[in-house]
């Protein structure tokens, strides 16, 4: 019994298969079939911005997928000296919402399949309930902007008349 769950283990990587990913100009397909329309800009080798916009099968742009970088001091290693982390934020257009994926390969092959995994995309067009679900899923975490908060040093002798003190 113990050998027959072992080689089961074993060959669940090979009945598992990688979907096809084909890009040909805008037009994106998933195992032959059509899947969305994709325009990239900015998003050459050394290019610091990178952004997808993902169109339903009619044009509609529906998806906007920006890379972002933020410096986090508790990834700094020998390797990450500045403490690097890549991300990318997912705006979904109809709903106005945001998700993020962080420490993501960047070509746009391992995208589109990060995409195909999370079913966004249905019949060609973006699937509204699961955008929802992977919002809730994949917060924002990175490139929020940081509030800033002025402390001022309170006298320890409060002056003479009233003090009120918040």
């Amino acid at each position: 019994m113990r050998h027959l769950l072992i080689g089961l283990l074993a060959m669940l990587p090979l009945l598992t298969r990688a979907q096809k990913v084909k890009i040909e100009g805008e037009k994106v397909t998933v195992d032959g079939a059509d899947f969305a329309l994709m325009e990239k800009d900015g998003c050459g080798t050394f290019s610091p911005n990178c952004n997808y916009t993902f169109k339903n099968l009619q044009g509609k742009p529906v998806l906007v997928i920006k890379r972002g970088i933020e410096n986090v001091p508790s990834e700094v290693s020998p390797a990450n000296p500045d403490g690097g982390i890549v991300y990318l934020d997912f705006n979904f257009l109809n709903s106005k919402q945001k998700g993020q994926l962080s420490r993501v390969r960047l070509k746009t092959e391992k995208i589109i399949e990060r995409i195909v995994k999370a079913h966004l995309f249905k019949d060609g067009d973006l699937d509204e309930e699961a955008a929802n679900n992977f919002v809730l899923i994949n917060p924002l975490v990175y490139g929020i902007p940081k509030k800033e908060v002025i402390i001022q040093e309170v006298s320890p002798q409060p002056k003479r008349g009233v003090h009120i003190q918040f």
